[in-house]
């Protein structure tokens, strides 16, 4: 049996999350609440549908992962921690399925940002997809 797990995170702009689940071709649903297994989260902030992702035995993903900023702007995930909808973990345990969703999330993070700090820098962006899923960004600026 899974449960609904909540995780503070690193990610601490939540609008380059939100951009980060839109360049994924993830749906963004502003408002709602998470489904895990045996149910809903709390109300969430916003709400992602991780479209085009998959389990282990290629099905479409059933849950979703909410989005809760608190007052001082701390950002926390809500989301099933067994997404290939059939593992039995416990505490902070993750499937392989949740492990890589949640890691091309805050992957995908990492570029939006890297790529906002260069562009505001004036520099030049490309970026690279290897075949084992890392991003190469190469930056090209002007001294």
């Amino acid at each position: 049996m899974s449960h609904l797990v909540k995780k503070a995170c690193a990610l601490s702009d939540l609008q380059t999350l939100l951009d980060a689940a839109r360049v994924m071709g993830w749906e963004v649903h502003q408002g709602g609440k998470a489904k895990f297994f045996s149910g809903y989260s709390e109300e969430c902030d916003y709400v992602l549908t991780p479209v085009g992702e998959v389990n282990d035995r290629g099905e479409g993903l059933k849950y979703t992962i909410g989005i809760k900023q608190d007052k001082a702007g701390a950002i926390s995930l809500l989301y099933d921690n067994a997404m290939n909808s059939r593992d039995v973990l416990y505490g902070d345990d993750e499937d392989a399925c949740t492990q890589r969703v949640i890691g091309k999330l805050k992957q995908s993070y990492q570029v939006v940002a890297a790529r906002r700090v260069a562009q505001k820098k004036g520099w030049r962006v490309s970026e690279q997809t290897k075949a084992d899923g890392k991003v190469v960004l190469t930056l090209q600026g002007m001294r």
